[in-house]
């Protein structure tokens, strides 16, 4: 478990040997690029989550909540995996540690999505587009 301003609480389960604390970390890439799967649990909304496309881009099995995916057009099951609460999120872990092809299965339809909707040639062409339909 990677970020800034984990919760104290979590370090029980550190010391149990269930998740390891990282903290924050040096290179998030290099920290990404070590992982599989990428755990957002995020329970609170506002845009688009760049570090979310951003893993997507990676080709990582990303599990996350609706509103962490908001702004993403994806599909529960096909380039991502979205769990709402705490069962789900184990569940969600749970089958992507026990069915390797599945997960590496989420982070190629995963890439395929970013390239399809957030590649930075096709996205500026549509900008383009649109802001001569406004002149």
């Amino acid at each position: 478990m990677a970020g800034n301003d984990i919760p104290e609480r979590f370090d029980d389960y550190d010391v149990m040997g269930k998740i390891f604390i990282q903290g924050e970390v040096d290179d998030a890439l290099e920290f990404l690029n070590s992982k599989s799967i990428m755990v957002v649990p995020l329970l609170t909304s506002g845009g688009m989550r760049v570090k979310i496309v951003e893993g997507m881009a990676m080709q990582k099995c990303i599990i996350s909540t609706s509103l962490g995916a908001e702004g993403i057009r994806f599909e529960d099951g096909v380039n991502i995996l979205i769990a709402n609460d705490v069962d789900e999120f184990y569940e969600a872990i749970k089958h992507c540690i026990a069915d390797e092809d599945f997960c590496k299965k989420i982070g190629i339809n995963a890439r395929k999505l970013v390239e399809d909707q957030h590649d930075v040639n096709k996205v500026t062409k549509s900008l383009v587009q649109f802001y001569k339909t406004i002149i």
